[in-house]
């Protein structure tokens, strides 16, 4: 993913064609089998919609059957990662992420 290199508008475009991508099941389930997720993450702490593509990933995701451990797995890994991208902010936008996200999925990744 070229995102940190691209001009603003050309970030946004990625990003919206991204969020698209997560809200289908498939589409979700693809975007979580990336391994390097880190030019996505890395620029989380300037533009949410990084934060609503990985929500909708994850959440769209755990409807394809046999899913919940890939999810798991990811959640796992993403989140001492947005952590360190949003250390030194309020983290306003990242605890409201977590609260709204979790609290939705927990009874199928717990």
């Amino acid at each position: 993913m070229l995102i940190t290199l691209s001009p603003p508008e050309t970030t946004k475009l990625i990003l919206q064609t991204l969020l698209t991508i997560s809200c289908q099941p498939d589409g979700a389930l693809e975007l979580l089998n990336i391994e390097d997720m880190s030019p996505l993450t890395e620029i989380a702490a300037q533009d949410p919609l990084v934060l609503d593509i990985l929500k909708f990933s994850w959440t769209n995701a755990l409807r394809k059957d046999g899913q919940v451990d890939t999810v798991r797995k990811k959640i796992d890994s993403t989140m001492p990662v947005l952590l360190s991208v949003f250390k030194g902010t309020d983290a306003v936008t990242l605890i409201g992420f977590s609260g709204s996200f979790l609290s939705n999925i927990v009874p199928e990744v717990s």
